[in-house]
Formats: structure tokens, C-alpha cells, sequence
């Protein structure tokens, strides 16, 4: 049965009060709210991910509360973050048929499990079944803090307005079976059918002129509005404003979510009040690097960590990659060495510090900028040019921490540049298939003064494809692209590549929009739908970063100016600009 035990969800006490119910509607007609609030597209944005199904199991407060975490944490920081029922429910050992309630799955993810993963880290079956999670868990999970208890209804239509979603129960009487959802329509109680159980959703908004809340269920498609999932219920109808509601606010993502959202030297990590600094390494030039930060809050100031220069008595060629993974948040960075070798280093959360993994043992000498991901199955990607101007990947194993040849992506005499371009995409990836892997796509320069598009299903040993050449008179300069998160309707659409190059002193920015990416995948013989839409600034050397973050859905990229001075810029509405030296001493070549 769909309908959860109405004694066995906690904090929810049985009976309806009337008086109480008054009270509430005096309360909103005090105060000045919008009449109607949809999250479902709210500001013309999407903002909800897709609809689950619990069937038969009564784990409705679970997948309540796993709904506000991935609704929160697009809100708060654009990203999409599919999360596992599972991960959650198993965690806590209850079985399916046990009732609850959102308060008590929501206090369990903040104060005993960590968060909640993502689906491909435990998925979700309608079964009774043990806890088996993945072993990068730690770095998989969207961290959450203490919820938020909302009791009155002016105040829960205040967040619903301002903040977003909420979660909440009601009661389920026997006429709920037979109402029409698939109409506009609020439920309203008949006043004479006995109590089934109850059920727990995440409300999504309200309308005043249907006079009730909107709903997101848990009972898969077609069910609802339309067949899309959703439902009103009546204002002060079956307990739904009695029984306490809930929100969270400042959630905070995990690097894995992220990591098609960034690459080069900076990237965002959870870090701050509001998990949102930026992280970013460069070279210190003759001897190691340095680790720099920005605050992810006013008045957004960048500053030198502590104890920040790190060495191995190399000199760094070009500037560093690094990212948050998925290994307890760690993060991660290469570089090649001026002597073409390629260099490993790790910061530890568990031990704070830095940590060199030594020089990876190549045959090839390198002579490019390196691109590196983390990919599905959580073994790390770097691809980079070779002293032979050939194209080559190279793969670190999640198992055993040996790197190793993978592939020759583009032949002897071809490629003049490669950059940190390299996209773990979530193209042809199911999230709910822990072997299913998205394709990969990475960008170089060639000889031809072009850049040229090669990709890869995402499964190892999948062969590369040479695909589009777009672009002109591109000197050897390191592109860097990243997949954004516009034009997604939920986490399963494609987005976007978006891509900095630097090319006679300025910087082109461009777009590749992937609507069709499944269908017609990128191939030979033309530039695709490659479009050049922006340039800008003066003096520029190189571009290091791209990134697409917390502040309004905009881009971050760091560059480099012909004086060795690294620099942020930012995209917003407006276009490009300059934010922000960069604090350390001028180098790079």
C-alpha cells in the first residue's frame, strides 16, 4: 500500500484541528505573498528532478526528504544532484514497508550518515536489502544541516516564496483514492471517509486561487497533473496544516556531482559558510606551486592558504589541474614537469596535508598541458599531448593507484596543443545503472591552427572518435572546456560545452549546445554547431580555468596575461569581466 501507517509516522499526532486551522488562514491574510509559487518553473527556470516511484514500498518520507536535498541543492548552486533513496533508507535499516517521517530521515542524513549519495552509489529497489554503498561515499554525498521546522502557514508559504521547497505529511482517508489529480484541482476531504494511512511529499508551491498547496509525489508517471507527477491539496485539509513542515538551506554538494562543471587549475569546493570558495593552484614558476583561495562570501577576497607552497623540486610546465574528488573530498592535481613528466599530487582531509604520489611512471615524454577527470568509475583520466605532437590518454586505476597507457586518441605530427578540456559528460549516462559510464569528450589545437573535437563512449577501452574541427588561426594555447548545466530540463538532459581558448592576445569564448548530442553524435568532416559568442580582454597569454558555479549560474575563468599575472574574470548576464588579480608572483610560460 502506497499510504504509510499513519500511527507509525513520527511527529505527526492523529487528529484534525479546526481552530488551528482558522488560525492559519487569519495568519496568511496578514501579510503580503505572491498569490501562487511553482518550483517547477520558478523564474522560468527549472529547478525539480525527475519524479521516482516508491511502489509498494512505505518509504514516502524518504524519498520526501531526498526530493528537498536535490531540490535545495539546484537552488542554492545550479547543479543537478540526483540523490539515492536508498543510500538514505538502507543506511538508517528499516525495512520497506516501514513508516516515518521526513524530520527523522533529514535529522539521520545530518547528524549519523553524512549526506546523501547519488543513485549510482546505492540504488534504490523496492525490496528489504543491507546497506552496500560505494566506497568513495564520502565524496559522493550532499552534506545537509539541521532542518528547519515551519509550523505556521504564513511562514511555509514565506519559504516556499523565498527559500524553496518544503517537505510535509497528511493524512490519506479512503476518497483520496478517487480524487482526480490529473486536473487543476485541490483535494478536499468529504468529510465522511475513514483514515487509510498517511503519505509524505514534498510540497512545491501554492496557488491561492486553486486554494491549496502543489504537491511533488512519489508515485512515478502518469500519476498527477497532466500525468507529471504533481497534485494540489486543499489548505488545512487532512492534516497537512497541522502537522509540522520542514525545509534546509546551505547544502552543501560533493565533488563528484561537480565535476563536469569545472577544469583547470580552480575549481569550487564545499568549503566556506556557503561551500562555495574557490579553490585554485598555480605554478610558483621554477619550484612547485601554490595553493590560493576566494571566499565564497563578501567581500569575496582572494588570499594565500596557509603553509601554501608546496614543491618537489620541479618546475611546473604551465599550470596545474586539480579538482575535489571523490575520495573524502580530497583534492586532486596533476602537472607536467618541465622534464615531460606528469606529477600526482593529493590533499588529505583525513590527515590534513599535501601529499606527492611521485612521478608517474610513463614511457612517454610529455610536452602539453594535461586534461584530468575523474571519470564513472571513479579511476582518474588524464589526456595530454606528447614530445611526438600525438594525443594520448592515460588512466589511473581506482583499484591499484598505478597509471597507465590507455589510448592513442590522435597520430604522431598532429596536435600542437592540449589543455585541461577533458569532460566526463553525462552523455549516454544512466544514473541508475552503477555499471553505466558518460561518454567523453576532450578538446586539442592541431596544425592546422583548428581545434578539433575527440570523444569516447565512457565505458574503458571504448575507442576515440575525430570528430568536428572548428575555429582559426589558433596558436598553441591550452583550451579549456567544461559541460554547463543551461538549457536542462533535469539531470538527464545534455548540457552544453562551453570552451575559452586564447588567440592573438584575446580570449574566445565557445558554445556548443548539445541538444541533439544522443541522436547525432559529434562526427568528421565540419564544425558542427560550434559558435564562436564572445571575445575579450587584452594581453592575454593563456586561459587556466572554467568553471560554472554557485553565483547566478555564471562562468569563472582564471587567464593568464602576457606579463605572467593570472587574472579572474567572470560571465554574467553582461558579458565578461574582470574581477580579480590573483595573488602570487608572475610566472608560466
Amino acid at each position: 500500500m502506497m499510504a504509510e501507517n499513519l500511527k507509525a509516522a513520527s511527529s505527526f499526532e492523529e487528529g484534525e484541528s479546526k481552530e488551528r486551522d482558522e488560525n492559519k488562514e487569519n495568519t496568511v491574510a496578514k501579510r503580503s505573498l505572491p498569490s501562487s509559487v511553482d518550483w517547477r518553473s520558478y523564474a522560468g527556470w527549472p529547478w525539480l528532478a525527475t519524479i521516482q516511484n516508491q511502489d509498494p514500498c512505505g518509504s514516502c518520507w524518504v524519498f520526501a526528504a531526498t526530493a528537498l536535498v536535490e531540490a535545495q541543492t539546484r537552488i542554492e548552486h545550479g547543479i543537478w544532484a540526483k540523490r539515492s533513496e536508498a543510500d538514505l533508507h538502507d543506511q538508517m535499516g528499516v525495512s520497506c514497508q516501514q513508516g516515518g517521517g521526513p524530520d527523522f530521515a533529514l535529522n539521520w542524513a545530518f547528524s549519523n550518515g553524512d549526506g546523501i549519495a547519488d543513485p549510482q552509489c546505492d540504488e534504490y529497489t523496492n525490496t528489504d536489502k543491507p546497506w552496500l554503498v560505494c566506497g568513495d561515499r564520502s565524496g559522493r554525498a550532499v552534506r545537509i544541516p539541521e532542518y528547519v521546522s515551519l509550523n505556521d502557514v504564513n511562514d511555509q508559504k514565506e519559504w516556499l516564496a523565498n527559500v524553496g521547497p518544503i517537505a510535509a505529511c497528511f493524512i490519506v482517508y479512503w476518497d483520496f483514492w478517487n480524487w482526480n489529480f490529473t486536473a487543476p484541482t485541490a483535494y478536499k476531504w468529504d468529510g465522511t471517509s475513514k483514515v487509510d494511512g498517511s503519505h509524505c511529499i514534498l510540497i512545491v508551491g501554492y496557488d491561492d486561487n486553486i486554494g491549496g498547496w502543489l504537491f511533488r509525489n512519489s508515485w512515478g508517471l502518469p500519476w498527477g497533473i497532466n500525468g507529471d507527477g504533481y497534485g494540489y491539496i486543499g489548505y488545512g485539509q487532512a492534516n497537512v496544516d497541522v502537522w509540522t513542515k520542514f525545509g534546509i538551506q546551505n547544502v552543501n554538494p560533493d565533488p563528484w556531482t561537480k565535476r563536469r562543471h569545472r577544469n583547470g587549475n580552480m575549481f569550487e569546493s564545499g568549503n566556506g559558510a556557503t561551500h562555495r570558495n574557490f579553490e585554485l593552484f598555480r605554478s610558483n614558476g621554477t619550484n612547485g606551486f601554490t595553493q590560493v583561495f576566494r571566499n565564497g562570501e563578501a567581500p569575496y577576497a582572494w588570499a594565500e592558504a596557509s603553509n601554501p607552497w608546496l614543491s618537489d623540486g620541479k618546475a611546473i610546465y604551465g599550470q596545474p589541474v586539480a579538482m575535489g574528488s571523490s575520495f573524502n573530498r580530497d583534492f586532486e592535481l596533476v602537472y607536467v614537469g618541465m622534464d615531460g613528466t606528469l606529477n600526482h599530487w593529493y590533499y588529505s582531509q583525513a590527515r590534513p596535508g599535501w601529499f606527492s604520489t611521485g612521478t608517474v611512471g610513463l614511457v612517454d615524454w610529455l610536452a602539453g598541458f594535461p586534461g584530468f577527470v575523474e571519470m564513472g568509475d571513479s579511476s582518474f583520466s588524464v589526456v595530454v599531448k606528447t614530445s611526438e605532437a600525438s594525443l594520448h590518454e592515460y588512466i589511473r586505476d581506482s583499484s591499484t593507484g598505478y597509471w597507465s597507457f590507455a589510448a592513442e586518441i590522435s597520430p604522431s605530427a598532429t596536435i600542437s596543443q592540449s589543455g585541461p578540456s577533458l569532460v566526463q559528460s553525462n552523455v549516454g549516462l544512466d544514473i541508475y545503472d552503477a555499471n553505466s559510464r558518460g561518454n567523453l569528450y576532450v578538446v586539442a589545437v592541431t596544425y592546422s591552427q583548428q581545434m578539433q573535437l575527440f570523444w569516447r563512449a565512457g565505458y574503458a577501452g571504448s575507442s576515440w572518435i575525430a570528430a568536428e574541427t572548428f575555429g582559426s588561426g589558433i596558436t598553441p594555447s591550452p583550451p579549456v572546456m567544461i559541460q554547463d548545466f543551461w538549457r536542462t530540463e533535469d539531470e538527464t538532459t545534455p548540457g552544453g560545452f562551453q570552451l575559452l581558448v586564447a588567440v592573438n592576445g584575446q580570449v574566445q569564448h565557445w558554445q556548443r549546445v548539445n541538444t541533439d548530442i544522443l541522436t547525432s553524435p559529434p562526427k568528421a568532416g565540419g564544425a558542427g554547431p560550434w559558435q564562436q559568442v564572445h571575445t575579450f580582454g587584452t594581453n592575454i597569454r593563456h586561459v587556466w580555468s572554467l568553471l560554472q558555479g554557485s553565483f547566478n549560474w555564471g562562468l569563472e575563468a582564471i587567464v593568464e596575461d602576457t606579463s605572467g599575472n593570472l587574472w579572474h574574470w567572470s560571465y554574467t548576464l553582461e558579458g565578461w569581466n574582470q574581477v580579480a588579480k590573483v595573488p602570487g608572483l608572475p610566472g608560466g610560460q
